[in-house]
């Protein structure tokens, strides 16, 4: 007889049939999926890969260089993902590969991934270990290509963006002075990701920086002042200027620094009367740069003695009239006499220069 608690035509022996568990061979494999790289940048060789397989766990794995025919194996990390930099082999600048991982001991479906490929970027403009100036103006080579974007960099620092003037040439205009000595510019493909070769190139190269020049006083000028103003140009900012005579005799004569391209200094001592050389000596912190252009003059520290230039001799002039003339002197006035006499009929507001003009009123007559 049976129990209240027991089911008809059941006995007390029967199992319950326990749910079914799904196998795990007939899961579906994951598709592999590639981070790095991607399309749209220019890459070079070797390239960097960052493939999740697509399931947690070390795999066996397969990465194959579908154009070159070259196979890389090995085992995923514990997270299932590779991380690794192959040779890729270049087609018509196209890179192509697939990658596969076994999971739970099958294979699971190929997955692929193909980018751009090129050349290293290269400068053209100057050899590794020249000399340029402190602002100097590169250019190069590159993949013609647009998504391949050149960056240039100096000693190290930021990158920078280059100009494309033409597809597969590039230029690049550094804006501020370099210091004089050894310095390296770097070239290379911008890549949006890291550990990716960017093809960078270092080149090194000595920045030299250009002596200043002396533009004033010209050569052959007659100076009349002890201490005149000497000025001149320079191309780098900063670079200290030491004024001398030729030679050196007599040591520095003033000191000026370049700004802005000029440079000017009141001479800080009395010039020797007589023929003189300037020559400037240029350095930039200390360390000598190079020489000015010579300027030969005449100091003469006598007062000068002004030249009429108009009107012209024996001319024909009203009672009052303007006599005009040369070589006087800035901060003089010319004062002008009837000759032989001592009484002023006429003078000149104060000179800015050698050039002088004065109103002069006379009797009629005939003036000797």
């Amino acid at each position: 007889m049976a129990h209240d608690n027991e089911q008809p035509g059941l006995g007390n022996t029967s199992e319950i049939t326990p749910a079914t568990n799904v196998d795990e061979h007939l899961k579906a494999r994951p598709t592999p999926l590639f981070h790095y790289p991607r399309d749209g940048y220019v890459l070079v060789s070797p390239v960097y890969f960052y493939v999740d397989a697509g399931e947690f766990g070390v795999h066996e794995y397969q990465l194959d260089d579908q154009y070159g025919g070259q196979r890389y194996s090995g085992h995923t990390n514990d997270l299932g993902r590779l991380y690794r930099s192959v040779p890729a082999t270049n087609r018509n600048g196209r890179g192509h590969f697939g990658f596969r991982a076994k999971i739970r001991n099958e294979w699971q479906p190929w997955g692929y991934v193909a980018f751009d490929i090129a050349a290293k970027p290269q400068i053209t403009s100057f050899q590794n270990g020249g000399q340029l100036g402190a602002r100097p103006f590169i250019s190069g080579t590159k993949d013609s290509r647009a998504s391949a974007v050149v960056q240039v960099s100096f000693d190290n620092g930021s990158t920078l963006s280059v100009n494309v003037p033409t597809p597969g040439q590039w230029t690049y205009q550094h804006t501020m002075d370099l210091t004089p000595g050894s310095h390296i510019v770097s070239v290379q493909y911008y890549i949006p990701w890291g550990e990716q070769e960017t093809g960078r190139t270092d080149y090194r190269f000595t920045v030299v920086y250009d002596p200043a020049l002396i533009t004033l006083p010209k050569a052959n000028d007659v100076i009349r002042e002890p201490r005149p103003e000497v000025s001149g140009t320079g191309r780098n900012d900063g670079v200290t200027v030491t004024v001398y005579r030729e030679g050196a005799a007599g040591g520095a004569y003033g000191y000026a620094i370049v700004r802005n391209g000029s440079w000017n200094v009141r001479l800080s001592q009395d010039l020797p009367e007589g023929s003189f050389v300037f020559h400037a000596d240029s350095s930039f912190q200390g360390t000598h740069i190079g020489y000015s252009n010579k300027v030969p003059v005449t100091v003469d520290l006598r007062p000068a003695i002004p030249v009429i230039t108009s009107p012209a001799n024996a001319s024909t002039q009203a009672m009052t009239f303007t006599v005009s003339g040369n070589r006087g002197e800035a901060g003089a006035r010319v004062i002008l006499f009837e000759d032989r006499g001592v009484t002023p009929v006429g003078q000149s507001d104060v000179l800015t220069g050698e050039l002088w003009s004065a109103s002069v009123t006379l009797p009629p007559g005939l003036l000797l």
